[in-house]
């Protein structure tokens, strides 16, 4: 929390803005645990399903202990891990994980108040936040025991400093940008799309040749630092060159074979649902 605690502004120009935040905030708390209160009352509140599942039994064996696990990862891992802290507090409790989730989502909604101040300024920040506080496909997957709260957090704090690299040049921005996105690969790692979008922007920028390759070795050094522990523990704990998971490649047969419909995932007989 120390990083967006630095973010926000200084004492002297507490402001309506900043009681307006403060209410977007609370606003935002408040219909978060009024709609977990409600969720609570219904079957479906401890009925996981496929993804959710996964992480969760996966989490609790994190918290008993199993660190590395035996195979390569077939999901990425980092929102598991970071589940699992919670878990070996609390306890493997539905209730602490549908909390944990909401505690991101509610930290995202203040990220993009920060975010939008940044890009535009403090009403469009304020706008933005509030739309995201209310917004209800957001509340619901906060508290799916999925990946995509976190990721989606990830990702902006990596934008919120990228967009201050642009601003300043400073190679601490660019470096928080980079490490940001390493971590929001090993949580999705689709997020490595963004790294040569970045390089683009580095190559974009107007300066002495040595300045440009300098800045843009410190972005691969920062994405690789959350990245390379992962990969190191697939080939120790695995013997498997995998990067991060090994997921893409099922989830594309499970998309394009002969028998797939485009809405299922399930596998051709017969292997149906043993993925």
């Amino acid at each position: 929390m120390i990083i967006f605690v630095a973010m926000m502004p200084g004492r002297k120009q507490l402001s309506r803005a900043n009681l307006a935040l403060i209410a977007v905030l609370l606003l935002s708390a408040v219909i978060r645990v009024v709609y977990l209160h409600e969720y609570q009352g219904i079957p479906e509140w401890d009925q996981l399903t496929v993804d959710n599942f996964y992480h969760h039994h996966w989490a609790q064996d994190i918290a008993d202990g199993n660190y590395f696990g035996d195979t390569t990862y077939f999901r990425a891992p980092f929102y598991v891990f970071c589940l699992a802290i919670p878990y070996a507090i609390f306890g493997p409790n539905i209730l602490v994980a549908r909390l944990f989730g909401t505690a991101i989502g509610l930290v995202t909604v203040l990220m993009t108040f920060l975010l939008g101040t940044r890009i535009c300024n403090r009403k469009i920040g304020l706008t933005a936040a509030l739309i995201q506080a209310v917004y209800p496909v957001a509340i619901y997957f906060e508290a799916e025991l999925l990946l995509d709260p976190l990721f989606t957090l990830l990702l902006q704090v990596s934008l919120y400093k990228l967009v201050g690299w642009l601003q300043s040049r400073a190679t601490s921005e660019l470096t928080a940008a980079g490490f940001f996105t390493g971590l929001a690969a090993i949580t999705r790692p689709t997020a490595l799309v963004i790294v040569p979008v970045i390089l683009l922007l580095i190559l974009w920028q107007r300066g002495k040749l040595t300045f440009v390759a300098r800045q843009a070795i410190v972005l691969l050094i920062a994405v690789a630092i959350p990245i390379a522990p992962v990969f190191v523990r697939n080939l120790v704990v695995a013997d498997d060159p995998v990067l991060i998971a090994s997921q893409a490649g099922i989830n594309l047969y499970i998309g394009n074979n002969n028998q797939a419909d485009g809405l299922s995932a399930v596998m051709p007989e017969p292997l149906g649902h043993n993925w």
